[in-house]
């Protein structure tokens, strides 16, 4: 079971930095992962990574210009 939650966080956390890689950032702050477990399985849990993709000053501003 640990094994199985510890890949969910892996996952959950390469999403969030293809992500943040695809708006052409330099990286993330202010990273936070929410665990929800759901109410119809007691064996079901949803893995969420929340961070804020940011550029360095005077980087490239990427494929949106801005």
């Amino acid at each position: 079971m640990s094994q199985a939650m510890y890949h969910a966080r892996e996952l959950a956390m390469s999403r969030m930095e293809a992500e943040a890689s695809t708006l052409g950032a330099d990286g993330i702050v202010g990273v936070r992962l929410d665990i929800e477990f759901k109410e119809f399985g007691s064996d079901i849990a949803e893995f969420i990574a929340i961070g804020t993709a940011v550029k360095a000053d005077g980087a490239d501003p990427g494929p949106g210009g801005t």
